[in-house]
């Protein structure tokens, strides 16, 4: 039984049988089909594979057009019958054996969903820099985009790739090279969008990509949006995107092409821009081990610390309550030392005791000199959340307070007045602000919206017409906040910003709608 660290660390999250079948069916078009997955886990999708040779092509000696390579496979001797004689080799897929050199007709392939912080530099750094270097992607690339981008090679003129993906290929930024590079180099392209959560482990939802005819291009793009696996093609029954609606933003086109033509309406007719346009956004203060850089006021006065060298810090999405935040509703502070020498003896003691648990050891600690001077920006001036079961707003900074990474840091133009940053604050909990966050960000397990900086970026908002915002609309909106009530938090912005901006009531009452039926496919398991 794999360990939850174990399984994070190396992304190994196995194939469900039915998902295997549908992934691998679309691609295998031939009875002499040469076969390839290069992290083949369990083997279900080459088990998948041997079935729709036998089914569909009466193929025999299947096991003999099965390749397949895992780094960490499961246990080769009890893998599927299926399987028994097929060519399986334990081996690092960048590093592969002569056996497993060749070009292949289809590719398929779950690649392991690691992020690219917990990527093991000295096991892939060659294969990083090379393909940093020949396709331009970001070093912030998650593991399963070299896993793609490799896979290429070893891929026939005019053959096949069948890949189960995280739906951070619709979203990160990094994946935009990647959306670009397969039209380009298909015939045709496929993207069927599963809304279920379908791994037993692991929160994130999937995409199957499907690319036919290597080295062609395709004029536009088929995409669906399907809550469970489907069991057969679905051709006829996929929308059509163009290329560049696939690489500027592909989800907000494959949930309904009407949300996409109403928020550009918004953005063009009512005066609504991107969050980004008035502000930056960033991500906290990554400590890289917050246990012993945020303390609370009880253990910093227990060991005698020095309240000079703290800052006090939101280390939670959680405690973004209402409209504002203050120090004095923070409940937990950040060690924040410079690089002078420190003196004190308390905090000599406490260093010492860090770096006895090897908190100097640590990745983040490594990069920063000294290792316990941890690099704060400037103090921002509003907060926003990172992760939302709900529903995310903007909470002005009140005073000099942090954040941690769990939090985003928003930067306004300076240039804003108070009452224009005060409109970008109500503007932001209508719905529709809420609307082209549903359209734009990415899901997690149990509907879990995750705004990562460039999504939160694109958000739109609304800095007023010079008309003033009462002062008792935003007392009622702040204790509703308080008290849990967001959906009346959000009827309350709307409703004002339809009345006093001029939006169309129509309009209005669509962008709600959409909200709705949007949050309602997330939130549902």
């Amino acid at each position: 039984m794999l360990s939850e660290v174990n399984r994070r660390n190396n992304g190994i999250y196995y194939t469900p049988e039915n998902l295997a079948y549908f992934t691998v069916m679309q691609v295998i078009l031939s009875k002499d089909a040469q076969i390839f997955d290069p992290s083949f886990g369990k083997g279900s999708l080459l088990a998948a594979s041997s079935e729709v040779l036998k089914k569909h092509f009466k193929t025999r000696n299947v096991a003999k057009q099965l390749y397949g390579c895992d780094i960490k496979p499961f246990n080769l001797k009890e893998i599927s019958t299926s399987l028994k004689k097929a060519n399986l080799v334990r081996s690092n897929f960048f590093d592969l054996p002569s056996c497993l050199k060749r070009k292949y007709d289809v590719i398929v392939m779950n690649p392991p969903y690691v992020r690219h912080h917990r990527i093991d530099k000295d096991l892939y750094s060659n294969v990083i820099e090379e393909i940093h270097e020949t396709f331009g992607l970001e070093k912030r690339a998650d593991l399963w985009t070299y896993f793609f981008l490799r896979s290429l090679v070893l891929l026939k003129k005019g053959g096949n790739l069948s890949v189960i993906l995280p739906w951070s290929f619709l979203f990160a930024d990094y994946a935009k090279k990647i959306r670009q590079l397969i039209p380009a180099n298909f015939d045709s392209v496929k993207a069927i969008i599963i809304g279920k959560q379908v791994f037993e482990h692991a929160k994130e939802r999937i995409i199957v990509l499907v690319a036919k005819g290597y080295g062609g291009k395709a004029m536009n793009i088929k995409v669906r949006y399907t809550r469970e696996i489907p069991t057969e093609e679905l051709g006829d029954h996929c929308r059509i995107i163009s290329k560049e609606e696939w690489v500027e933003n592909p989800f907000i086109f494959i949930k309904d092409s009407r949300i996409a033509q109403l928020l550009k309406e918004i953005s063009e007719k009512a005066g609504w821009k991107p969050l980004a346009y008035f502000s930056k956004i960033k991500i906290g203060v990554v400590t890289g081990a917050n246990k012993y850089f945020v303390l609370t006021p009880d253990i910093i006065k227990k060991r005698r610390l020095p309240e000079k060298y703290f800052r006090p810090i939101v280390t939670s999405s959680k405690q973004l309550g209402t409209y504002e935040i203050k120090e004095n509703e923070c409940q937990r502070y950040l060690l924040s030392l410079d690089s002078n020498p420190v003196k004190n003896s308390n905090l000599l003691d406490y260093i010492e005791e860090m770096k006895k648990a090897n908190v100097h050891k640590r990745a983040h600690s490594q990069n920063r000199e000294p290792w316990y001077s941890v690099k704060i920006n400037p103090i921002p001036d509003a907060f926003l959340h990172c992760m939302s079961a709900d529903i995310p707003y903007l909470v002005f900074n009140a005073d000099r307070v942090q954040c941690t990474n769990t939090v985003h840091k928003v930067f306004f133009n300076p240039k804003l007045t108070h009452l224009e940053k005060r409109w970008i604050r109500l503007s932001f909990l209508s719905s529709i602000s809420q609307l082209s966050i549903e359209a734009n960000c990415r899901i997690y397990g149990s509907g879990v919206l995750k705004l990562e900086p460039s999504e939160a970026g694109r958000v739109l908002v609304h800095s007023g017409n010079d008309e003033n915002i009462p002062k008792h609309l935003e007392a009622k909106i702040k204790n509703c906040l308080a008290r849990g009530k967001k959906a009346k938090a959000v009827e309350l912005a709307t409703k004002y910003c339809v009345d006093v901006l001029g939006i169309d009531k129509d309009i209005a009452a669509e962008a709600s709608q959409l909200r709705i039926m949007l949050r309602g496919q997330r939130k549902s398991k």
